[in-house]
């Protein structure tokens, strides 16, 4: 990243140096920016202006406008949270020949039995639903029927109940009520820290904070030192930012899904040490 005279900044374009897997894509690594991390100056606000959450758009459309942006750094070289999730989602339509938001219902949510999870809320279930304040930024309205956007990034719903069974099945192993959906070795490598030296980080932009290396979208804990309770190695959970979360701890034989409309991560440090002072002498 250069300037200009006159203080712009001007972006030169080199080839990449290695090749964007789907690896990449599933721990954040890709070097897609989105403008949830370090933002890069000069390709942050080229991501900003392409406006990738237009709920208009399809899951092709937003990769079509991905493609046409620059890349942050090599892919591999460095965690940053933000569009990889978009193009994932893609991804997964196109390998399966299916609309994201079927494929999500047909592979996890019927054998799973989460009746109650999917991208829209029609009929007597909108009187159940909990609404972000439409002044966040995060905000989206799950019941409007014209809304294209089924992203593998944001704007799903489920209920706590729901997400306990998904949780469940990864506790087990890929195996729930008696049937194996996902091979054990699979659930094994994409709950293990995938991010080595590029996680466990101090800085705000690396969203799983120090002592957690990262999975595929799986925060990881590699490191107890810094913790204020007895955690444990192995222990994964996923934070997401309007107050969903949920833990897997292995060693304790442990599911967690703490579910509010607000920006609950803030507390999920206090909420999980009481959890573990509570079932820890």
């Amino acid at each position: 990243m250069n300037q200009d005279a006159s203080g712009k900044n001007v972006i030169t374009l080199v080839p990449p140096s290695t090749v964007m897997t789907v690896q990449h894509l599933a721990t954040h690594t890709s070097g897609l920016d989105g403008g949830a991390g370090q933002p890069k100056p000069g390709i942050t606000e080229l991501y900003t202006q392409a406006n990738l959450n237009d709920p208009q758009l399809t899951n092709a459309e937003v990769s079509e406008k991905i493609a046409k942006l620059p890349l942050c750094e090599n892919p591999g070289t460095y965690y940053r949270y933000g569009t990889s999730y978009n193009v994932l989602g893609r991804v997964i339509e196109v390998a399966s020949g299916m609309p994201l938001d079927r494929f999500f219902e047909e592979r996890i949510y019927k054998p799973l039995g989460m009746k109650d999870s999917g991208f829209r809320v029609t009929g007597e279930d909108v009187n159940r639903l909990v609404y972000l304040d439409p002044k966040s930024i995060f905000y989206f309205d799950p019941t409007d029927p014209n809304r294209n956007l089924l992203s593998a990034s944001f704007g799903s719903v489920s209920t706590a109940m729901d997400y306990a069974r998904f949780a469940q099945m990864l506790l087990n192993k890929g195996e729930y009520e008696g049937k194996q959906l996902v091979k054990p070795e699979t659930v094994a490598y994409i709950t293990a820290d995938r991010l080595g030296p590029l996680g466990n980080r101090n800085d705000s932009a690396y969203v799983p904070g120090r002592g957690y290396g990262e999975g595929f979208d799986f925060y990881v804990r590699v490191d107890t030192s810094g913790a204020d309770y007895a955690a444990n190695l192995g222990e994964f959970r996923k934070d997401g930012i309007t107050g969903t979360i949920y833990t897997v701890d292995p060693k304790e034989d442990l599911i967690v899904v703490y579910m509010a409309s607000t920006m609950l991560r803030l507390y999920q440090g206090q909420i999980q040490k009481l959890i573990y002072e509570a079932i820890i002498d």
